[in-house]
């Protein structure tokens, strides 16, 4: 009897280490995991938003102006923020990106801009029922921060406009210009960055307005 009641012991004993080693290695599991979550940083999303445009005095009459798309190259399409580290590295960031993709970003508001400023009879996109006169296509060739040198870091945006008409059916290419400008960023701020792609597309659109007005317009009346 003596011996059964020993073992007994001895089991409980056993039983007893083994909880507590189990406890402490799930406070140890529980404590690492509180502190993996604590170093990942927050992921956020943005958007561009040019500042609303001070409007046109007097409209090109009888043009309505569509946009038919907007492309962005391969390299910037993705929703993370681009950087560029040096002459031959570029890094997508997974924490900071674009809401909705540049493409859907930036047609927005390319149309939103023109639209406000009045130039045309009308500016839409494609899924509007107004018939155009002249259409337009928007290709993002650049968009990402230049991160080479630390203390003149910028927000680089480059776009080429093409401009067609389609009066007599045939889609004609009437004019092509493209426009790149860069604005100074703090490369540790993901907000500022985005501040610079806002001031870059702003001072495109501006110029690009500028053009649209010195261009021969010619309105095939019906």
């Amino acid at each position: 009897m003596e011996i059964v009641k020993e073992m007994i012991v001895k089991n409980r004993l056993v039983l007893l280490i083994f909880l507590v080693m189990g406890y402490v290695s799930i406070g140890f599991i529980s404590i690492g995991c509180l502190k993996l979550t604590k170093d990942f940083p927050e992921k956020k999303s943005y958007l561009i938003e040019v500042p609303q445009p001070n409007k046109n005095i007097g409209k090109i009459s009888d043009v309505s102006f569509k946009l038919r798309k907007v492309s962005v190259s391969n390299k910037f399409e993705g929703k993370g923020f681009v950087y560029r580290k040096s002459d031959s590295n570029f890094e997508s960031d997974f924490y900071n990106e674009f809401l909705v993709s540049p493409q859907s970003n930036i047609g927005e508001e390319i149309i939103r801009y023109l639209d406000s400023k009045e130039l045309f009879h009308a500016v839409s996109g494609m899924n509007s029922r107004i018939e155009a006169t002249h259409y337009f296509e928007a290709d993002v060739v650049s968009l990402y921060g230049d991160y080479r040198d630390k203390k003149n870091s910028m927000a680089i945006i480059s776009i080429q406009f093409r401009i067609f008409d389609d009066q007599m059916g045939d889609y004609k290419l009437i004019n092509r210009r493209s426009y790149t400008k860069k604005v100074k960023v703090n490369p540790d701020v993901p907000d500022s960055l985005v501040s610079g792609w806002n001031q870059g597309l702003f001072s495109i659109l501006e110029s690009f307005s500028q053009d649209l007005k010195s261009y021969n317009w010619e309105v095939v009346k019906k």
